[in-house]
C-alpha cells in the first residue's frame, strides 16, 4: 500500500510485520522514516515523482525498521541517522536473526549517529524526542504537525520492552515525556499498523495513555 495521508506526507504498508515506512515531501526533496523492507517500491516512486533524496531517519535500529535501508544508502549515496544509544542495537542487536536474516550487515559507514534535540537535514528540520525504552535509542521526531512515534507508542498500546537494551521502566517514563509536549492535533504516526490518527484520538483508544493520564 503506498498512501499519502497528506500532501507531504506518504506512507508505505503491505509487509508481514505491518510496518510503516513513512516520506516526507517538501520542494521536491524528500526524507524517509524508517525505510522497512520498502526500498525498490520508495525507489521506484522517487524516481516516478522526480524527487531528490536527502536521507534516511530511523526511530530506532531493529531490523524492519531498516532493512532496505542499505539498497537506498547504495543507490542514492544517502546517509542514514540514528540516535547515538541505538548504535548497539544497528549494530549488534538489530533482531535480524531472529526474522530470518541472520547474515544481514548494515552499511556502517553510512550511519551518522546524533545526540542532539533537533536534526536538520536539507530542507527538512525536525525536533527529536529520547524516548529509550523500547531500544536504547529510541527516539521520536517532530515535524510540523505530525509526530513519529517508531516502536515507542501505537494507536492502542506501546513497544515491547524485552529485547536487548529494551527497559519497561524507560518506556514508560518516555510514554510520560511524550505526553507532557505532544498536542492533542499532532498527527501520531507509528512504526506499525494501520492507524494514522490525531493524539486526540490516540488518548481516548491507548490504555497506556490512559493509564499514565489517570494518575496524573
Amino acid at each position: 500500500m503506498i498512501k499519502s495521508l497528506e500532501k507531504n506526507l506518504i506512507v508505505f504498508n503491505n509487509n508481514i510485520n505491518d510496518n510503516n515506512a513513512y516520506m516526507l515531501i517538501e520542494h521536491g526533496h524528500c526524507i524517509v522514516i524508517d525505510p522497512s523492507s520498502y526500498g525498490q517500491t520508495i525507489e521506484n516512486y522517487i524516481n516516478e515523482h522526480k524527487l531528490i533524496f536527502d536521507g534516511i531517519l530511523l526511530t530506532h535500529g531493529h531490523f524492519d525498521h531498516i532493512e532496505s535501508a542499505n539498497e537506498l544508502m547504495t543507490k542514492f549515496k544517502v546517509n542514514a541517522y540514528c540516535h547515538k544509544s541505538d548504535e548497539i542495537v544497528v549494530n549488534k542487536y538489530n533482531c535480524a536473526d531472529m526474522m530470518s536474516n541472520p547474515n544481514f550487515k548494515p552499511l556502517s559507514d553510512s550511519y551518522i549517529y546524533f545526540n542532539q534535540k533537533e536534526l536538520k537535514i536539507k530542507n527538512f528540520k525536525l525536533e527529536v524526542l529520547f524516548t529509550p525504552g523500547h531500544t536504547a535509542g529510541s527516539v521520536c521526531y517532530h515535524y510540523q504537525h505530525y509526530f513519529f512515534t517508531g516502536d515507542t507508542i501505537f494507536y492502542d498500546s506501546v513497544g515491547r520492552w524485552d529485547l536487548p537494551t529494551g527497559n519497561q521502566k524507560q518506556l514508560f517514563d518516555s510514554i510520560k515525556k511524550f505526553m507532557n509536549v505532544v498536542k492533542h492535533d499532532d498527527l501520531i504516526l507509528p512504526g506499525h499498523c494501520q492507524h494514522y490518527e490525531t493524539y486526540n484520538n490516540v488518548e481516548k483508544a491507548n490504555l497506556y495513555i490512559t493509564h499514565f493520564k489517570g494518575a496524573n
